[in-house]
């Protein structure tokens, strides 16, 4: 393995540019470093042929788990690997793995590879004989992360639902995913439980045969979910992030940012506030994945607390960003990053303001 070249992003990151001898894969590193070691991030499924585009969308996601964490308390920066190829992952004759654990041991402790929990790269066993950084693997699992994480993005709908509708359960609030991965059917699974009014797609149709075949729910086409009349819209699919063109259409109360990114860009939490539409920031409901991931890097105090007691507190994060965002008068995604510089400011000693401008 050979670390092409490296280079700090700001005065808080660094890239990584690497060659696996072994296999020729080429990749790129960024660790953000937020104050607090490791760094915790997964390695993106999908190659990029380009390659100032890959690092964009690695220094983006590394900057997600950043804020996640900060906002949920943990003690870990965010970080994310990404491939740069022209051939997709899946037509390779063997797994990427390896030589993406090959990567991370070469940073001798400053990273943690996590499972891509939306993609293709999600056994940590396929990586674990060229390193010992690792989260995730089976032994070291409490609950599984799609599941955490969609129990974290359920306690977090259910708080939105108090405070916007006004209702004090589930039963029937209407309710569309977007995507059913993992993460979006174990969504499905735990809200159909409880009575929500579900309506799903998915542009793959094993899934949807799937969820009709297990759940009995009403399946539409990606297309058409956007345009019905709901309470709760939640992608949760990375392909299907809200964009500019879907705003005008939505007809939903709540957006739940229920996938990393679920904006495709910064600007449209504004939109959504501007037409009433109260949106879920991902860097808060979205934290159930990491929250259970991190656990073997907590200390015995912060392990003490069940899980499922920090899962639910994912909901009392939210209802604290809500009232911020409705006392200032801001767009829930602004006041959720707001909170996340200030928390960072805190741990790396310096005023908020001045963070703000780096």
């Amino acid at each position: 393995m050979n670390a092409v070249g490296s280079s700090p992003v700001d005065e808080r990151g660094d890239v990584i540019f690497f060659t696996d001898q072994e296999t020729g894969l080429r990749g790129i590193t960024v660790l953000d470093d937020a104050g607090l070691s490791p760094a915790v991030g997964a390695c993106r499924s999908r190659p990029y042929v380009d390659e100032e585009r890959a690092l964009g969308d690695a220094l983006r996601q590394a900057r997600t788990t950043t804020a996640k964490a900060l906002i949920a308390g943990l003690p870990v920066s965010g970080a994310c690997t990404v491939l740069l190829s022209s051939s997709p992952v899946g037509s390779r004759a063997a797994s990427p793995m390896p030589a993406i654990g090959r990567a991370v041991e070469m940073l001798g402790g400053r990273y943690r590879l996590l499972p891509d929990l939306q993609g293709d790269l999600k056994n940590m066993e396929e990586a674990a004989g060229d390193t010992t950084f690792l989260l995730g693997r089976p032994s070291d699992i409490e609950i599984d992360p799609a599941a955490a994480a969609a129990l974290g993005l359920r306690h977090g709908i259910a708080a939105a639902v108090r405070r916007r509708l006004g209702r004090e359960s589930l039963m029937g609030v209407r309710i569309g995913i977007i995507g059913l991965g993992d993460v979006g059917f174990s969504l499905a699974e735990i809200l159909r439980q409880e009575g929500a009014r579900l309506t799903v797609a998915d542009r793959d149709p094993r899934r949807t045969e799937r969820a009709v075949r297990a759940l009995g729910i009403t399946c539409v086409t990606t297309e058409e979910i956007i345009h019905l009349d709901m309470d709760v819209l939640a992608p949760t699919a990375a392909k299907e992030t809200v964009q500019d063109g879907m705003i005008s259409h939505l007809r939903c109360k709540i957006v739940a940012g229920a996938v990393d990114d679920a904006l495709q860009s910064p600007m449209l939490g504004k939109a959504l506030h501007d037409r009433g539409i109260l949106y879920l920031p991902d860097s808060v409901v979205n934290a159930g994945g990491l929250i259970s991931l991190v656990q073997p890097l907590l200390g015995e105090e912060a392990r003490a607390i069940p899980l499922l007691d920090q899962l639910r507190a994912i909901g009392d994060r939210l209802v604290m960003v809500m009232e911020r965002a409705e006392h200032d008068n801001l767009a829930t995604a602004v006041a959720a990053e707001r909170l996340a510089e200030e928390i960072l400011a805190r741990r790396l000693g310096i005023e908020p303001a001045q963070q703000m401008a780096s």
